[in-house]
């Protein structure tokens, strides 16, 4: 299992190797780095905080959607312009065994329409310590644009995405935002890594944010965001990680997002043209710090 863990992190990309040769499992019963630094929580390495959740095990307020039922569960917001947003509908195809996916359907042979999904509330601020966001999507049409991530809104209200990508021309209509965006009016048809602080958007370059993981219909992709407090006045750290099941892009960030909004995990569609983009979600992770503030 420890080898399995080392070599998937040391095929990421762009952030610095976690020393794993030596993990071993601390009094939490977490895999932990050698030097303390990291824990492997969940499928995913989080850099342990000085008085944060992970490091002093005081836990974290964890919410999952599986959407095993036939209603969106009510602690979930939900806005269209056209279309539908079900749940337990089943993929097309007859589902592989998955009959209860949440579907965000835009359908009424309009172009730019938008819908979207998110936990209803601003709930998540990084200056409790830590907080991640972890979904499994899938596009059954890829004409369209996607975002998923932190979100300054709990709706959007059927206006329009927090952050679209055209040509190598970013437009954000987010003051605060971080996660991951595809729009098939990019250059490039990748899954790409963004973010937003004070309604400016990051000066990183585009080639660095592009994941090289293109986006293909009927593919699942698995994509997490955690973002981790780094102290007062100081912006938060990310990291990205992003799978089809075949290729993984891991990327880690610093100076992201002011440490003190309110966010809410939040996905939502656009389509691009007059046949309706269907965005099937299986699953919807999220989780942050319970204390109020770390030091």
């Amino acid at each position: 299992m420890l080898r399995v863990l080392r070599d998937r992190l040391q095929r990421g990309r762009n952030g610095q190797r976690v020393n794993i040769t030596r993990g071993q499992v601390n009094p939490k019963g977490m895999l932990t780095s050698p030097d303390g630094r990291w824990h492997y929580y969940k499928g995913m390495w989080m850099p342990a905080v000085a008085g944060g959740a992970l490091d002093v095990g005081e836990g974290m307020d964890e919410v999952h959607f599986g959407f095993y039922g036939d209603l969106i569960p009510d602690e979930l917001a939900t806005s269209s312009d056209s279309g539908t947003i079900t749940a337990n509908v089943g993929l097309s195809g007859g589902g592989a065994g998955r009959a209860s996916i949440l579907r965000v359907d835009n359908s009424n042979n309009g172009d730019n329409e938008f819908a979207e999904v998110d936990f209803g509330a601003l709930n998540y601020q990084v200056q409790d310590g830590q907080m991640y966001m972890k979904a499994r999507v899938l596009l059954e049409r890829v004409v369209c644009a996607v975002n998923v991530g932190f979100n300054d809104d709990t709706l959007e209200g059927g206006n329009t995405l927090p952050v679209e990508l055209s040509g190598t021309t970013w437009t954000s209509g987010a003051s605060t935002w971080i996660g991951f965006a595809f729009d098939s009016d990019a250059t490039n048809d990748n899954w790409h890594v963004f973010w937003v602080d004070d309604d400016g958007d990051t000066s990183v370059p585009i080639a660095t944010l592009n994941t090289g993981i293109a986006v293909a219909a009927s593919v699942w992709y698995t994509m997490t965001i955690q973002v981790t407090d780094a102290g007062s006045g100081n912006r938060a750290s990310a990291i990205f990680d992003l799978t089809d099941g075949s290729n993984h892009f891991h990327y880690r960030a610093s100076d992201t997002i002011d440490r003190d909004v309110a966010l809410v995990p939040h996905i939502g569609v656009e389509n691009r043209t007059t046949t309706g983009a269907f965005l099937d979600i299986d699953d919807i992770w999220a989780g942050k710090s319970r204390q109020d503030t770390a030091p």
